[in-house]
Formats: C-alpha cells, structure tokens, sequence
C-alpha cells in the first residue's frame, strides 16, 4: 500500500512538475514571438526610413554656379548670363530619375556681380538646392581654379554650416576636351567663310557688344 501511495504521489508530482514546464514553456514561446515580432517591425520601420531617406536623396535638385574670371565690361560679363541660360536648357540630363533636375546660375570670380557667394546663396536659399557644383568657366587649371576660386567657394559654403545639411565640389575646367577641337575649327571655318564672301564679320565678332572683329587685313 505504501509502494502504491509513494507511486501515485510520485506520478502526481511529476505530471505537477511537467504543467509547470509547458505552462513555462508557452509564456517562454509567448515571450520570444513578441520579441521576434519587435525586432521585425523594427528592422521594417529601418528599412522604410532608409528608403524614404534614399528616395529624398535622389530626387534633390543639383545647383550649379557657371563661374568666369569675371570682367569691368558690362558685355562680357552678359555672355555668361547668355550661356548660363543655354546650359539650364540641357543640364536636365544629371537627372534620371524623374527628379527635378538642375538649376544654374553665373557668378564671377571677381570685378563684377553676382559673386559666387550671391550664386551660392541664391540656389540654396531660394531655389532650396543642398548638392551645389560649381563649375569653372576656364580653359585651363591655373591659379584661378586651382586656388581662388575653390577659397571662394568654401567661404560661400562656411555661411551654411550649421544650418542646412549640403555637398558641394568644384568640377573640372574645360581644358582639353574633344569637344573644343570641333568648336575651334567651326569658329575658324566660319570667320574665313565670311571673309571669302565678303560678308564683313561672323555672327560673333558682329554683335555691337562684342568689341572684335573677325576681318581679314593684309600688310
């Protein structure tokens, strides 16, 4: 009798011991699945946030400053403003992605306005551009490009730090390009065309403004 009443309390102890143990183990299953399901809306609220934040990215307009030496000449100084208004008509192209694309503006090293600080500002504070590239209107890297106009550009940038989250860079001059071949020989070819005809100047060289000529001499 009591080999039976030790068996039976000990198979009630263990039958205790194991509704313990799976009632332990289901708030233990409960637990993890909160958990599991924290750390997935967590990763998933990451993602949309690195994606939105990629998406905001991407779709940021590029400012770009045209900037030339600069000159005491009303007229030159227009012609930068004439290709600036060129160059907005094709930068849309750094954008393929649907974006808004580009906004140019001129500015001048030196001797007359806007400067390239006034351009800075205007792109960041007006047309809310925050990627800002500043590209030299010169042939060749000399001292110009190579030191004052990237002073120039840092102090222009300095103004914002602080205060808005920009990129900015100072692009290649013109330099060698391939391209400079072709417009050099079109201009030549042009200016003789004009000569042989006797038709006087080139459209370049026969604007009022343009202060040169294109006529053929001979001592």
């Amino acid at each position: 009798a009591r080999r039976i009443l030790l068996e039976s309390s000990s198979k009630s102890s263990s039958s205790h011991m194991a509704l313990k143990m799976t009632n332990a183990a289901h708030r233990w299953g409960i637990l993890l699945s909160r958990e599991k399901r924290r750390i997935l809306c967590s990763r998933a609220h990451s993602s949309a946030k690195a994606s939105s934040s990629s998406v905001t990215k991407s779709n940021e307009k590029v400012g770009i400053v045209l900037v030339d030496h600069g000159s005491r000449a009303k007229s030159s100084n227009e012609l930068l403003e004439r290709f600036a208004e060129m160059y907005a008509t094709t930068c849309g192209s750094l954008s393929s992605d649907g974006s808004d694309g580009c906004e140019v503006e001129p500015a001048h090293m030196e001797l007359a306005s806007p400067s390239i600080a006034d351009a800075f500002r205007k792109l960041i504070e007006t047309k809310n551009c925050r990627k800002v590239v500043v590209a030299p209107f010169f042939l060749s890297p000399g001292r110009h490009v190579k030191e004052d106009i990237p002073r120039l550009v840092e102090e222009a940038a300095e103004e914002y730090r602080g205060k808005y989250e920009l990129e900015y860079m100072v692009a290649a001059p013109i330099a060698l390009h391939p391209l400079m071949t072709t417009i050099i020989h079109e201009r030549v070819e042009k200016c003789l065309e004009v000569n042989e005809k006797g038709a006087g100047e080139c459209d370049v060289c026969a604007r009022k403004d343009a202060g040169i000529s294109c006529k053929m001499k001979r001592v």
